[in-house]
This record gives structure tokens, sequence and C-alpha cells, in this order.
């Protein structure tokens, strides 16, 4: 075996490594674009538990900052999650918008209004319906939450 042999068998060894290394690599940044995915679909998730928490506590005068922090995850929904998913929780976040406008308009109006039972019947009626269909979405996403992890991570 001469010296232009034993290049030619390194050359192949080095670049075989190469080529697997080049795999690893590959599929290591894939993964790492999936937790990054999950991470975000988290985010999205832990904030419809945080308004159905705040729809829970602060029953129908919550904040109007929480209905907007909502609403800024309901527009990233649409990337993240699936289109029904997306349209449930966007018909949550005009739900909420709908509460905040009846109550504020109970708010105004009912000193100039004796009677205005029915109205706020109807409201929380609205309230609780719209804190329940915030647990059904989050059923409805929890299945796009699983990381599917087959082999241990230094595999990859």
């Amino acid at each position: 075996m001469d010296t232009s042999d034993f290049f030619a068998a390194f050359a192949v060894c080095a670049s075989a490594g190469s080529a697997l290394y080049a795999r690893w690599a590959g599929k290591a940044a894939q993964r790492a674009n999936e937790i990054a995915i999950h991470n975000e679909r988290l985010r999205i998730y832990k904030g419809l538990l945080e308004f159905r928490a705040v729809l829970t506590t602060k029953g129908s005068s919550f904040p109007d900052d929480e209905l907007w922090k909502f609403s800024d995850l309901v527009l990233l929904s649409e990337f993240y999650f699936s289109k029904a998913a997306h349209e449930e929780m966007h018909k949550l976040l005009e739900d909420g918008n709908e509460i905040k406008a009846r109550y504020e308009h109970w708010q105004s109006t009912k000193e100039s209004h004796g009677d205005s039972a029915a109205a706020v019947r109807a409201m929380n009626d609205m309230h609780r319906a719209t804190r329940d269909q915030c647990g059904a979405v989050a059923e409805m996403l929890k299945p796009a939450l699983l990381l599917h992890a087959n082999k241990p991570s230094w595999i990859i």
C-alpha cells in the first residue's frame, strides 16, 4: 500500500464521518425546531388556561388587558394549531368581547334602568358558557401538545 492509497482510504473515512455528522446535525436541528414549535403551542395553551382562570375568578368584570393578552395568543394560534382549533379560540375571544361589552353597558345603565335582571342573567349565562367552552377548547388543543419521543435524545 503506497501513500496515495493511504490518503484515498483516509479521504473515504473522513467523508463517511462527515456524512454521518451531517445526518446527526440535521436531525438535531429538526428536533430543535419541533421543540420550538412545541414551546409556542404550550404558550398559547397556557394563555387559554389563564383566560379561563380569569373568567372563573373575576367573573364578567375581568380587566381589559386580560382580553388583549388572550387576543395576541388567538392571532398566533392560526399558525400553530388546526383551523378548527383557531376558529374555536377566535369564538372565545369574540364571546369575551361580548361579555365585556355587556358588562360595561350594564355598569353604565344600571342606575337609570330599574329592572336589569334579565340582561344580567343573560350576561352571566354567556359568561358561564364561555368559561366552560375554554375547557373544551383546551382539551381540543392537548393532542397537538404531545411530544413523540420514541428514541433516546442522544441518538437523535
